[in-house]
């Protein structure tokens, strides 16, 4: 059966309906939060954050551009005007992770049951997840591996 609750919503909207914003609120004021904060406060944060995770930003300027080009169609989420550098640097460095992790636990206890569960088919169990992310700290550490040529860049290492 197709569900047709969430029909010409993109799935920003769809995710963020699940939210409950003063559950939210009670997390982040029970990890001290919403402490030092006038406007942007928890729920809103983590609106933010998810906009970022669904477009694939990578920095605060990025984001800051996005979502202040957005924020006249992001209001059915909760969020409310535009969004300083200041305030979202500040919210990323005074609001503790406890707060994010309590808000994961506490939708996964809520929703967790309608995930899929892979743990029971054969290939799930030969899978081998390896990360392939580049790790630039080895480029310092190892400055004089390989040879240096008269032209060019340097090989190997």
């Amino acid at each position: 059966m197709e569900c047709r609750n969430f029909t010409g919503q993109p799935i920003y909207a769809q995710i963020t309906k699940y939210l409950s914003k003063g559950e939210i609120l009670k997390q982040s004021r029970s990890v001290g939060g919403e402490r030092y904060v006038k406007k942007f406060d928890g729920f809103q944060h983590l609106l933010v954050l998810l906009f970022a995770v669904f477009k694939n930003y990578r920095s605060l300027r990025e984001i800051l551009t996005g979502v202040n080009t957005e924020a006249r169609h992001l209001w059915h989420a909760g969020f409310t005007g535009s969004l300083k550098m200041s305030t979202f640097s500040d919210a990323n460095n005074r609001r503790p992770c406890k707060f994010f992790e309590a808000v994961y636990k506490s939708l996964y206890e809520k929703f967790g049951r309608f995930l899929p569960d892979s743990r029971d088919y054969e290939w799930a169990q030969k899978l081998y997840v390896m990360d392939s992310t580049t790790i630039s700290l080895f480029s310092n550490v190892l400055k004089g591996a390989g040879r240096n040529p008269k032209i060019g860049r340097k090989k190997g290492g």
